[in-house]
């Protein structure tokens, strides 16, 4: 079995596109937090990308597995790509990533194919961008969408029809939500059972008015504890700081979407754990 990228003859790459930006990172350098040090911003987005590989490894296998090997992770690495365009972070996931978990894992998910896997990785790791980039220092509310198809990311050149329409329909949410686009909800339907803590159904309020129900990222990653939750939400709305009325509109509409999250995630748990509720701090 191969780990090679899924690359057609063009250069392309078949998976999935995650296309995400900082809301308010335009007046980002008159905050505090950033005029101390101008460069943080950069050092944390570095720290992440290098994080990245061994985060998805060790999200996936949970307690099946130990400690993955660097030869593992380089493996599904190989199959990640990764570029940052000023506020803007762009993950594109191979459908060679399946191989590349079953080469270096074995017997790993067999009931899902390909493209859902690499699907599924993009919205772990976006789950992952999303919660740590809310984090001291410097948080950071990120909003942006996922999709499915073709595309080719090298250095800081991002190109492809999944790169188009993942950029196209970016920067419509009124609110920090990374949600799927069809391409991308389509294709995670096989893998929804394993993904019962990263995604949830939510209306999304988009610009003009406009609402679309589609699957969202929860942002809550390695955030086991309502405090830890509860202190995720206050820095992510401590960022809309301005009484813009734009900025107000998407500080409320965040607000509901993390709250909504919250509530989920207690109706999910409580299915699971027979009413327990999610841990408690």
């Amino acid at each position: 079995m191969t780990t090679d990228t899924a690359e057609d003859t063009t250069g392309f790459v078949d998976g999935a596109v995650v296309f995400i930006d900082a809301l308010g990172f335009k007046g980002i350098w008159a905050r505090p937090d950033v005029r101390k040090d101008p460069l943080i911003v950069l050092h944390k987005l570095r720290v992440l990308a290098r994080a990245l590989p061994s985060f998805l490894v060790k999200d996936l296998l949970v307690v099946k597995w130990t400690e993955p090997s660097k030869e593992a992770l380089r493996s599904v690495s190989d199959q990640i790509r990764l570029a940052f365009l000023s506020d803007t972070v762009v993950i594109g996931v191979s459908t060679g990533i399946k191989d590349a978990f079953v080469a270096a894992f074995g017997d790993f998910e067999d009931d899902i194919a390909a493209g859902p896997f690499a699907v599924l990785c993009a919205c772990v790791l976006t789950q992952l961008v999303v919660g740590r980039m809310g984090d001291e220092p410097v948080p950071l509310a990120m909003r942006g969408c996922i999709s499915r198809g073709r595309f080719a990311i090298v250095d800081r050149f991002v190109l492809g029809p999944a790169v188009d329409e993942a950029a196209e329909a970016a920067d419509l949410a009124e609110a920090a939500i990374v949600w799927l686009l069809p391409s991308a909800s389509e294709e995670l339907l096989p893998a929804m059972r394993h993904a019962h803590t990263i995604v949830m159904p939510y209306r999304v309020p988009l610009k003009q008015g406009a609402t679309l129900t589609a699957p969202c990222v929860i942002p809550f990653y390695e955030l086991k504890s309502d405090k830890e939750r509860l202190a995720h939400c206050e820095r992510v709305l401590r960022t809309f700081d301005s009484r813009r009325l734009d900025v107000c509109v998407k500080r409320e509409h965040t607000e509901s979407f993390l709250e909504a999250c919250e509530r989920e995630l207690e109706r999910r748990f409580q299915e699971e754990y027979g009413g327990a509720g999610p841990p408690k701090p």
